[in-house]
Order: structure tokens, then C-alpha cells, then sequence
């Protein structure tokens, strides 16, 4: 990706000097990040070297990376909704060159399907929280088993 401007400032993704890119799929030994990744691993390892305990990491050093990409991955879907906003506000632009009363509605309406939207989305995500994350990692059974009300 080429240098370009941001309010007068020059921002390049690559370091010049040594065509170092953020992500460079051909040749990947010169994506910089992978070096940085590597530099925190090998951090971590002298870390749990000097405390000892380098069985205990290994599987935090299998997990990191994937954690990391489903992250990534679960993040998309703010992506999904820029270009849903993005669509919606096409959609009002187109519906306001019918007027200002059409403009209005469109606006109106636009605004009410995205909001809407976003409530589905928040319950759906409010919802997973609780059932799969709150559930697997503090919820102990032992109790009594359920045994629903029946008439």
C-alpha cells in the first residue's frame, strides 16, 4: 500500500529502509508483525523459564494464537454493521431526492430498521455472554437435578 496523507501528515504502512510491510502474503518474512509476534513468544518463554514453571505455558503459547484469530474473526461483524449503516445511508439519500417530506421519512425509517437491528444484535450478543461464557466458567453443578412443573 502506498504512503498517503491524513491532515498533512505522511502515513506509510511500510518501513522504507527495509520493505518491511504490515502484511506482505508473498514473502512473510517481511511482515514486521510477524517478528513482533515472535519477540512476545520468545518474552514469554524466558519469562516462564525464570519463573520455572515452562510446562504450565506451553499450552498458553497453543491457545495465544488461536485466541488471537477468533478474536479477529468475532470483530468482524462491526465490519458488518459499517456496511450496513453505510447501506441504510445510501438508501436515505437515494429516498431524499424525492423531496424533503420523503427525505424525512426515509431518515425516520432508516433510523428505526438500524436501531432495531442493533437491539437484535446486543440481545443476541448480551445473551451468548451469559449462556456461554459466564455459564462454562463459573457455573458449578451439583445441585439438584431440574425437574419442570407439570400439571
Amino acid at each position: 500500500m502506498p504512503p498517503f496523507e491524513i491532515l498533512g501528515i505522511k502515513v506509510s504502512l511500510v518501513f522504507e529502509e527495509r520493505r518491511m510491510a504490515v502484511l506482505n502474503v508473498k514473502d512473510i518474512s517481511c511482515s514486521w508483525p510477524l517478528y513482533i509476534f515472535l519477540l512476545g513468544i520468545l518474552i514469554f518463554m524466558i519469562g516462564a523459564k525464570i519463573e520455572g514453571k515452562v510446562g504450565d505455558k506451553v499450552p498458553t503459547l497453543i491457545e495465544l494464537p488461536l485466541s488471537m484469530i477468533s478474536n479477529t474473526l468475532s470483530f468482524t461483524r462491526l465490519a458488518g454493521f459499517l456496511i450496513g449503516h453505510a447501506a441504510f445511508a445510501l438508501v436515505v439519500e437515494t429516498m431524499g431526492e424525492g423531496g424533503a417530506v420523503m427525505y424525512y421519512l426515509a431518515l425516520f425509517g432508516m433510523n428505526f430498521l438500524v436501531l432495531t437491528i442493533e437491539l437484535l444484535v446486543v440481545s443476541l450478543q448480551a445473551l451468548r455472554l451469559l449462556f456461554y461464557e459466564f455459564s462454562t466458567k463459573w457455573y458449578i453443578g451439583g445441585g439438584r437435578p431440574y425437574k419442570p412443573f407439570r400439571l
